[in-house]
């Protein structure tokens, strides 16, 4: 984690000599969705291509020391490689997840999920497309478990958590 967090910038920078003329925001903070303030997401950057946003997602897995292609993407436990070499993100790993509620979140269509590959000072890209039917069955789950478990834990634990009301200021 202490890897990525420190190339995450580098990765972004790699992405951004792919389209010089593209604007890329980067620390964007948490952004919260207002129809549903119990939902954030913290993006690593974003880019506008040819007059669209597109959401940036950067990972720095250490394998990209010593592997790039075909040979670091099947060493990945969160991408596929299909016989054709079509590369894509696991449906069933956590990463997919976290790039389709960002998109959600953002109101967005596309996200570049960005590998770093420092063996050849490069980033690999995948391109994903929202997912609205996985948006809504994992929002679905989000949800149950927000309302249903989270929450009342914490009321039923607020003095064990140390969880204190705040009372509203006199006027």
């Amino acid at each position: 984690m202490v890897f990525g967090t420190k190339h995450e910038s580098v990765v972004v920078g790699l992405f951004q000599k792919k389209y010089p003329d593209s604007p890329i925001w980067t620390d964007c903070g948490t952004v919260v969705n207002k129809n549903y303030p119990w939902f954030g997401y913290s993006a690593d950057a974003f880019i506008t291509i040819s007059n669209e946003t597109r959401l940036l997602e950067a990972k720095c897995p250490k394998l990209g020391k010593t592997c790039h292609g075909l040979e670091l993407f099947k060493g990945l436990p969160y991408v596929n490689v299909s016989k054709e070499g079509v590369v894509t993100l696991k449906e069933k790993h956590p990463y997919f997840g976290q790039v389709q509620l960002g998109m959600a979140l953002c109101n967005l269509e596309k996200a570049h999920f960005l590998i770093y590959v420092p063996c050849i000072n490069d980033v690999a890209v995948i391109d994903v497309p929202l997912d609205r039917d996985f948006v809504r069955r994992y929002t679905s789950v989000l949800f149950d478990v927000y309302f249903d478990r989270l929450l009342p834990f914490l009321v039923e634990n607020s003095s064990r958590l140390r969880i204190t009301k705040i009372e509203p200021p006199l006027l």
